[in-house]
Formats: C-alpha cells, sequence, structure tokens
C-alpha cells in the first residue's frame, strides 16, 4: 500500500475526505523548442552537466494547440496543455531545474531546511495510460523523454525525485492520479509529501498516524470535457495527534474566487511534528495535498506563487525556519521561482 521510506504506523479505519479542487490555469503557450545542439538530435547534458545518452529535442513546429481533454487508455483523460507546453518547452528545461537546484543550496546555506520536487505530468507518469497518437505527436514525445530523463538525473541533495515515486506505485497497481482530474490522488501526493518529510525530519516521518480511504469527486477534466461523472480514488490523511487552526488574514484565499491573499495556520500543541515556521511554495498540485500538510507543521504558510511577487515571496523564506518547494512539470519553464531572478532575491532577502 503506502510507499514510504521509513516505518510509519497506520490506522485502521478508512476515512472518506471531502475535499474538492476544480482549477485549471490560465497558461500561454512557448515557442516551440530547439536543442542545444542544433536540429539533429544530437545527445544533450544532465543538470548535472554529464552526458546524455537521451536526445536532446529537435526543431518543431507546434501544430496548433491540443483540445482542451485528451482521452486515454483506461479511462483517463489528460489535460491539453500537457502536450502544447511540453512541446513548446523542451530546449530550457533543464536551465530551469538548475535554478531551482540553486535556490534549495542558497536557502541550506543560511542554515534553513529545504526540499524541493517538480510535479510530474500526468501525461510523463502515466505513459502507457497515453492514446495512441497525441497531440504535437513527435514533438510531445521527444520532449516528454527528454524532460523525464532530466528529472531523474538531478543529483541535488534537497531534491525528491517523485516521478520515481508515482511510477513505483503505479507499478504495483495504485491510483496516484484521478482519471477524470490533471492533478493526483490525495494518495499520490502523500507520496512525495512522506518522501519530504522524511528527507528533512525522519523522526517526525516516523510517528506519522496514515490513514486510508476513498473519497468522490467530478474532476476538472471531467468538468472541460462537459460531463459530470462522479469518481472513487483512493485517499490519504495524516494526523499527528495535535489541534490545527487557521491564522485569520486580511485577504480570503480562496482560489475559486480567484483570491490568493495569505494562507496560514498553526498546530497546538505542536509535538511530533516539524519545530517552527514552514513555508510551503507550491501550485495547484500542493494545494490538491494541502489537507495532507496542515498537520505535519508547527507553524505554516501557504504560498501559490503564480499569483505572488516574488520580492515578497522571497521575504517569505526569509522569515521561514523550513521551506518546502513543489513546482508542476508542465509549467516549470514559465515559473517565477524557477528563475536564477528569485534565487538572487532570496539570497538578498536572507543576507538582510
Amino acid at each position: 500500500m503506502l510507499r514510504r521510506l521509513g516505518p510509519l504506523p497506520r490506522a485502521t479505519v478508512p476515512v472518506s475526505v471531502a475535499a474538492s479542487l476544480a482549477v485549471s490555469l490560465a497558461l500561454g503557450l512557448a515557442a516551440c523548442s530547439s536543442d542545444a545542439n542544433g536540429p539533429d538530435g544530437a545527445s544533450g547534458a544532465a543538470p548535472d552537466g554529464t552526458p546524455s545518452s537521451v536526445p536532446s529535442p529537435r526543431l518543431h513546429d507546434l501544430e496548433g494547440t491540443a483540445p482542451q481533454t485528451v482521452e486515454g487508455r483506461d479511462g483517463y483523460l489528460f489535460i491539453g496543455t500537457d502536450f502544447d507546453l511540453s512541446c513548446g518547452s523542451g530546449e530550457h528545461f533543464d536551465d530551469y531545474l538548475t535554478a531551482l537546484g540553486d535556490l534549495a543550496t542558497v536557502v541550506a546555506a543560511s542554515g534553513r531546511e529545504v526540499v524541493w520536487t517538480v510535479a510530474p505530468d500526468k501525461s510523463t507518469t502515466l505513459v502507457d495510460r497515453l492514446p495512441e497518437t497525441v497531440p504535437q505527436d513527435a514533438c510531445f514525445r521527444e520532449n516528454q523523454r527528454w524532460q523525464e530523463h532530466l528529472l531523474g538525473a538531478v543529483d541535488e541533495p534537497h531534491y525528491v525525485d517523485t516521478l520515481a515515486l508515482l511510477r513505483a506505485a503505479d507499478a504495483d497497481g495504485e491510483q496516484v492520479y484521478w482519471r477524470g482530474d490533471s492533478h493526483w490522488t490525495s494518495y499520490g501526493a502523500s507520496l512525495w509529501l512522506l518522501a519530504a518529510l522524511d528527507r528533512l525530519a525522519p523522526e517526525v516521518a516516523d510517528r506519522v498516524e496514515v490513514t486510508e480511504g476513498t473519497v468522490e469527486r467530478t474532476g476538472d477534466l471531467y468538468v472541460m470535457a462537459g460531463r459530470d461523472d462522479v469518481e472513487s480514488a483512493p485517499s490519504t490523511t495524516f494526523s499527528t495527534g495535535n489541534t490545527m487552526e487557521t491564522i485569520p488574514g486580511r485577504t480570503p484565499f480562496d482560489p475559486a474566487t480567484e483570491s490568493f491573499g495569505p494562507l496560514q495556520w498553526r498546530t497546538v500543541p505542536g509535538d511530533g511534528m516539524l519545530p517552527g515556521r514552514t513555508l510551503v511554495i507550491g501550485d495547484s498540485f500542493s494545494y490538491a495535498g494541502l489537507d495532507l500538510t496542515l498537520p505535519l507543521v508547527e507553524r505554516g504558510a501557504f504560498a501559490w506563487f503564480q499569483y505572488l511577487d516574488t520580492k515578497v515571496l522571497a521575504q517569505q523564506v526569509a522569515a521561514a525556519d523550513t521551506v518546502v518547494v513543489e513546482v508542476a512539470q508542465r509549467t516549470l519553464t514559465h515559473s517565477s521561482v524557477a528563475t536564477q531572478e528569485f534565487v538572487d532575491q532570496v539570497e538578498a532577502a536572507l543576507a538582510d
């Protein structure tokens, strides 16, 4: 069942978590990519600079745009932006991975704890569920393989290879993504969070109580496809035996109304969890797993980076004791936090 790096006590009573997330990111399409070695598809290099046997993507032209939803195998739907954005981001994907690694290095050098990941696309994780013919065809296939290689080649001590975790669980028959939604299930999110927690504080990870159950929802891809299917998928909840309470902010946090003010909470008495202030920097994937994150930290803040000024976000990093970073694969090359500019802003904030 749950894959974890250390033994975790398990509750026996299944719980159904009523959570809903129907968030679609408004994204502009990137220009099509060419590989750094020219259009002949010669081998490139991994983020650590070592040669790669996986060909980097050739030059392609985007063939229109993908439909909002793409029907795959075994009842799985995929979001169309996976194919368009993947086709357009291969050339500089490794640069953004390097920037996230640099960000983690800067934060760690300040004495803070840090861990980061790239939440892999559903279309990258579940390649065998894709239809035989996909939008952007060869362009998508080449970029997908290249990005998959780069995600597995990251050599940075604070990085968690979430793609490997999800692939392994899927191979064991676990459902790590919703069929009718573009995001991971809470079970899928739990794999990343447990691995992150084990990296930050193994003694805390060992004490987390895990409860498994099921949850029902109509996913965002069903909505985009004009369907009202209600899907049931495995759910996971975490507990540390403490009580969580939200900290009111001046601007309410409500993605349904496009309101992304501060989301902060504290947990009392604060035993058996990450101590101090933990800042979670993420996007809709982090939000999909937020219920799991809440009980794990003594005092927490969630920052949906797409809606925040990076200078403000850098100051939040400086105010934290622990920093957790997640960026979705399909939007990595459009991410404000995976840039050298943000790394410099954080370094300056930490020096103040």
